[in-house]
């Protein structure tokens, strides 16, 4: 949203800033972070309220441990959910919204914090520390990356650069197509 303010630089030279993606990056993630701890001890309030927490698994830990399961004994879970709303919140107001790429990473992290939240809603259910097995929640996760590697095959704009192996701090492709 912040990004059309830039449209009105004939009224105000100095909101061409707002075309600017460092000046927006640093924004969004000052506002996510500025939500996170504003929101996070009411979040954490509320999830103790409705004894939304942490199980610990009942069989033998050796003594030193115990110490550290006992702390970890019911703290709340689902925090993730607070994260995810604001970076979401943060997203809608500082990224270019008309940018189909920020579209498909805002939707894998409602996905990928879909998949976390099943989880952690299958310990709750359960009343145990196993939640969804490894296998399903790798599976669910693959799909998700199959379905963004036809998306991303299929959009205009990168269906060349997703054909090329790129190496971090190497000017060139490794491999073209």
């Amino acid at each position: 949203m912040f990004y059309y303010l830039s449209d009105l630089t004939d009224w105000l030279t100095a909101l061409r800033i707002f075309k600017y993606i460092t000046f927006r990056a640093f924004g969004g993630a000052a506002t996510a972070f500025l939500l996170s701890v504003w929101l996070g001890p009411w979040v954490i309030g509320q999830l103790r309220a409705l004894r939304i927490r942490q199980y610990e698994r009942q069989e033998f830990m050796p003594t030193e441990f115990n110490a550290r399961r006992e702390k970890k004994e019911g703290t709340p879970t689902m925090g993730g959910v607070l994260i995810i709303l604001a970076v979401l919140v943060s997203a809608l107001l500082w990224a270019k919204p008309a940018n189909v790429l920020v579209l498909l990473s805002l939707a894998t992290l409602c996905v990928m914090g879909g998949i976390g939240f099943l989880d952690d809603y299958a310990k709750l259910r359960g009343k145990n520390t196993r939640g969804l097995r490894a296998r399903t929640k790798l599976l669910l996760q693959l799909c998700w990356g199959v379905i963004m590697a036809v998306a991303l095959l299929n959009l205009p704009q990168t269906q060349a650069h997703v054909r090329q192996l790129l190496v971090p701090f190497w000017k060139y492709p490794v491999l073209m197509d």
